[in-house]
């Protein structure tokens, strides 16, 4: 009689996952604006083989729209000898919320100078919004001498 208990229970247990409602994944859209609070800071600048000079340096940036908290940026510049281009990479970790749920992510942006400002695209490649997983992507701009941007895309998350 108890293998068949086990069996029942067991067999529940089955049904259960295959009626529970499975998580979806919904997309959302995002503006919003962040400006620096510190930094630039830990600046250091080298020449490459080419005469090509990269700067490495830390910033902290506010962010208000659909994205509350503060971003910690790691960056990278390299200011390519022979054109003059300006071109970046930034790691970015951001702690606050979206849309007022608690939210922490990783992410990349990859731009370049175009007429004074940094136009580039962002992504996030591994983040949370309460417990659920978040990714997204998107656009920024952000006027290059005073730090101050914009930035529109779209997240999405696990209901």
């Amino acid at each position: 009689m108890r293998g068949l208990s086990v069996g029942v229970v067991v067999f529940s247990f089955l049904v259960a996952l295959l009626l529970a409602p499975a998580a979806q994944a919904s997309m959302h859209e995002v503006s919003g604006s962040f400006e620096p609070t510190e930094g630039p800071f830990d600046i250091f600048v080298h020449f490459d083989d080419w005469d090509n000079q990269i700067i490495t340096q830390r910033w902290e940036f506010a962010f208000t729209g659909t994205f509350e908290g503060i971003a910690f940026v790691h960056q990278m510049i390299v200011i390519e000898n022979d054109t003059g281009k300006w071109e970046g990479l930034d790691a970015v970790m951001f702690t606050g919320t979206v849309d007022g749920e608690s939210c922490r992510w990783y992410g990349l942006n990859e731009w370049t100078v175009v007429d004074g400002f940094a136009v580039g695209k962002w992504e996030i490649f591994i983040g949370t919004r309460g417990s659920a997983n978040l990714e997204g992507e998107g656009t920024f701009v952000t006027d290059f001498e005073t730090g101050v941007g914009t930035l529109l895309g779209y997240i999405e998350f696990d209901d």
